[in-house]
């Protein structure tokens, strides 16, 4: 098993985090058009940003010119809760502290007890799939494990959801295929603009390289022992029930 320690918030970092995300609850009015990705940290959020921004942008500028080769996607489509709430109108990014080391067994811990910066993740995992069942023309729930096994077909029922379908001149053309190749994990953790430079939110600040991992289905085997992955599988099965089963969150 692979040791890594596991990079937790400062106070300050948490603190403005809570903030900006109780001023985003209260104030935050969506409008029709709005397209909001909801997901936790580490779930494939980087490669979602980029696929829906090159599927609504695809017209406006060219796939293989477009301003992904150049930015990191969390650029291109910000985090709402950060950029709304600002201390003043030019924050100063190096007054927050940087993120701490914590050893991944005491990370873990926390995640079990549901200590984390953005809630548990077991509601928040059961609050979006039972919307989606509810209303399936406002809430598209989307695995990461489908999008690796069959990107191309997941796209086109992303680019639907979004109100952007392909034509049948785009599907002919290999627009799909182009989108999913320029979105690939592979592609863009080799792009100028994610392997240099960074991304700065009032909250804190990242390496552009620090959003891509190995993007490998499974990898948790190589981080957690046995006990933590059992302990996991019950925590899911006990919080989430039968939808554990439909997210295969008990699997891993």
């Amino acid at each position: 098993m692979e040791e890594t320690p596991v990079f937790a918030p400062s106070s300050s970092t948490k603190a403005t985090v809570r903030r900006s995300t109780i001023f985003f609850q209260r104030n935050f009015k969506a409008k029709d058009r709005d397209v909001i990705l909801a997901s936790m940290p580490k779930s494939g959020t980087t490669w979602l940003k980029s696929l829906s921004f090159s599927i609504i942008n695809r017209k406006k500028n060219s796939i293989l010119k477009g301003p992904l080769l150049t930015t990191n996607p969390h650029e291109l489509v910000r985090f709402l809760e950060y950029d709304l709430f600002l201390e003043c109108e030019k924050p100063d990014l190096d007054a927050f502290l940087s993120a701490k080391a914590l050893p991944i067994d005491e990370d873990f811990g926390l995640f079990c007890k549901g200590i984390y910066p953005l809630g548990p993740f077991w509601d928040h995992a059961e609050g979006y799939w039972n919307a989606s069942l509810n209303d399936v023309q406002k809430v598209l729930f989307l695995k990461y494990e489908d999008l690796k096994i069959d990107a191309t077909s997941h796209v086109k029922k992303l680019a639907e959801f979004l109100g952007f379908p392909f034509s049948p001149e785009e599907d002919e053309n290999g627009v799909v295929e182009e989108i999913v190749r320029l979105c690939s994990l592979e592609n863009l953790r080799n792009l100028e603009g994610n392997k240099n430079g960074g991304v700065n939110t009032p909250a804190t600040k990242f390496k552009a390289s620090s959003f891509f991992r190995k993007g490998k289905v499974g990898d948790w085997t190589n981080f957690l022992t046995h006990s933590m992955a059992e302990r996991y599988k019950k925590i899911m099965e006990e919080k989430l029930g039968n939808v554990a089963y439909h997210l295969n969150c008990s699997n891993g």
